[in-house]
């Protein structure tokens, strides 16, 4: 059965790529000018991408239909000058890191955890850059962790993603000398979200995360994590089962190749309020 409802929903997903491919197609014979096309293409994506995230996540109100729809297709064009891929992943099982001034104890245990298990050389030095990013004063929690006074056009105020992210850990490297900084994976241990409370789903933790939290659990799912021994970890990362009453965020990574132009989108969006949280695009030389 499960593989009968997994199958339909890729169906469903092809014929919406189909539709795509010659949408676009028919808008690269129509604008001679590469920026013309740029944006339509984009703008053709992203107008049925919503359509069909919309319609596939209506009926998901349990974790078992949560796990239908993470998958990754790709089709092509009979020219061979087109190709589209879709991958979609969760988001709630991984750290909000711009949560880490409002959760600070059990996120900065979090973050020391990883810090430690990579052996960086100042985890305290590194959570400082981290915490004076979100925060939006320019008062150093110690001397060099406010980037912002080094650099006056780096921003404040939360970590936008991971290209943002990414110069903390350049800044980092550049007053430590600390290389083990960009072995840590990090894209697979935190996101970057709007700092609010949001739950973890028990069924999709890693067992890097679930050992970064202090858990020692070799098969992390619902039924071995939610025991009462883990009550204190549970509660702190508001660990639970996804039901349809909860906000759950997706991301939709949209890779696609017309004529030798590589570009991607990623789409972020809530599955229960039905809303878009964030798009970035861009073409890949």
């Amino acid at each position: 059965m499960k593989k009968s409802i997994a199958l339909l929903i890729t169906i469903f997903f092809l014929f919406i790529v189909l539709g795509i491919i010659g949408t676009i197609l028919n808008l690269f014979d129509k604008y001679s000018s590469k920026e013309n096309l740029y944006i339509s293409q984009n703008s053709v994506i992203l107008k049925q991408s919503l359509k069909t995230l919309s319609k596939l996540t209506e009926d998901i109100k349990t974790s078992k239909d949560l796990q239908k729809i993470f998958t990754t297709f790709s089709l092509s064009n009979k020219e061979g000058n087109f190709r589209i891929i879709y991958n979609i992943t969760p988001i709630f099982n991984k750290i909000d890191i711009n949560a880490i001034n409002k959760k600070q104890i059990y996120l900065n245990d979090y973050l020391i955890n990883i810090l430690q298990y990579y052996n960086i050389m100042d985890p305290i030095f590194f959570i400082n850059l981290i915490k004076d990013t979100i925060d939006k004063d320019k008062t150093e929690r110690e001397g060099y962790s406010e980037i912002i006074l080094k650099n006056p056009n780096f921003q404040n105020g939360k970590i936008y993603n991971y290209k943002h992210f990414k110069k903390i850990l350049n800044y980092y490297f550049k007053i430590t000398h600390d290389r083990n900084i960009f072995n840590i994976p990090w894209k697979k241990l935190i996101f970057f979200g709007n700092g609010n409370n949001h739950i973890l789903e028990c069924n999709f933790l890693t067992k890097d995360i679930v050992k970064f939290m202090g858990l020692t659990i070799d098969k992390p799912n619902c039924q071995n994590i939610l025991t009462n021994d883990n009550n204190q970890t549970i509660n702190k990362y508001d660990i639970i089962e996804f039901t349809n009453n909860n906000s759950f965020w997706i991301n939709v990574n949209i890779k696609y190749y017309l004529n030798e132009q590589n570009y991607t989108i990623d789409i972020v969006y809530d599955i229960h309020n039905k809303k878009v949280i964030s798009i970035e695009s861009h073409t890949i030389y």
